[in-house]
């Protein structure tokens, strides 16, 4: 079962054309994620059943943090790693099992427009996913588009 992360679907994802992925980002760096806009506090759930593999602060330049979960049922029922980025209030940890809609953490604080970073990597790389001399997405190499998976995850 896949579940989008936040209690309603949004798609700013697609409506936006700077929360796309692959949307210039200042020079020489493509937006390696999609946003999806959400109210600070907004829960986020896990997409899929999985184990929480990193947890860190300091995410973005607002001091918020992220969470990536192994999800081994992501697409196609092949392996594949979420980050949920620009999210506070924790509530999971390191090696943690999770189940498709546990609430994992809450939409952070960002000036402006409050969102939802979300990231997806097949796992055919590994290593640290933040990668500044890799471009154009300044991460691992096995990133890949959450588009299309999310245009088919329901809410919880």
């Amino acid at each position: 079962m896949r579940i989008f992360p936040l209690p309603k679907k949004v798609d700013s994802y697609k409506s936006n054309y700077s929360c796309r992925f692959g949307a210039p980002r200042g020079t020489n760096r493509k937006h390696g994620g999609v946003d999806l806009a959400a109210a600070i506090g907004t829960p986020v759930y896990a997409v899929g059943d999985g184990v929480v593999i990193e947890v860190a602060g300091n995410f973005d330049q607002y001091g918020t943090s992220v969470v990536s979960i192994e999800h081994g049922d992501i697409y196609d029922d092949d392996y594949c790693i979420v980050r949920y980025g620009e999210v506070d209030t924790i509530m999971v940890q390191i090696g943690a099992q999770v189940s498709a809609g546990d609430m994992i953490a809450k939409v952070g604080k960002q000036p402006g427009g409050t969102q939802l970073h979300l990231e997806m990597y097949d796992g055919t790389e590994s290593g640290q996913f933040l990668q500044p001399n890799n471009l154009p997405y300044k991460r691992r190499g096995d990133i890949i588009d959450p588009t299309p998976y999310m245009d088919a995850w329901n809410p919880k």
